[in-house]
């Protein structure tokens, strides 16, 4: 199902992960192309679950731990330099609507630029243009206003019921005909 989601932006070009596409894991080039998006100041925001280990292999157990439980895709700018992760998980599928919880992460470099906001509306509008009914959730730790304000701007709104006093989610509903 990922690579149903390749999608374009003004500035971005998402596409499914894909070891193929990449440096060869475990290679210098792969941690180098890695590195800035599993920095601590990036994860820090995130659940424990999706905290880098201190193995020697760290970032490669990342990814395969994220190709495993969700669809992962790379977010790569106008140069073709990875800057950022785009992660969904799908939750539920009921006869006409899923559930898909949808995460993301930019290198720091990447922060301030507004791709997040533009990620996250290509993501709208790639479920749009293929005319597929689904509901989006996001959890943002409460400390993390700038990642509430990303699904703020697009649409989501907060959902009193299920979030608590560490997170908030975010749900934005789009049918094959909004």
């Amino acid at each position: 199902m990922a690579s149903a989601y390749t999608f374009e932006t003004k500035r971005l070009s998402v596409q499914a992960w894909s070891p193929s596409s990449l440096p060869s894991i475990g290679t210098h080039e792969f941690r180098e192309e890695f590195s800035p998006l599993l920095t601590p100041a990036v994860l820090k925001h995130l659940p424990k679950a999706l905290q880098l280990s201190d193995s020697e292999n760290a970032i490669e157990h990342w990814l395969e731990e994220r190709v495993a439980e969700s669809d992962l895709l790379t977010v790569r700018d106008s140069k073709g330099i990875l800057i950022g992760l785009l992660i969904l998980a799908r939750l539920s599928e009921q006869e006409s609507l899923a559930t898909v919880h949808v995460g993301y992460l930019f290198s720091e470099a990447a922060w301030g630029r507004g791709y997040a906001t533009e990620l996250i509306s290509g993501l709208i509008n790639w479920y749009r243009d293929s005319r597929t009914s689904v509901q989006i959730i996001g959890g943002v730790e409460k400390g993390n206003a700038a990642s509430a304000r990303v699904l703020q701007k697009n649409g989501f709104e907060r959902m009193k019921d299920y979030s608590d006093p560490e997170t908030d989610m975010f749900s934005k509903r789009i049918t094959d005909h909004s």
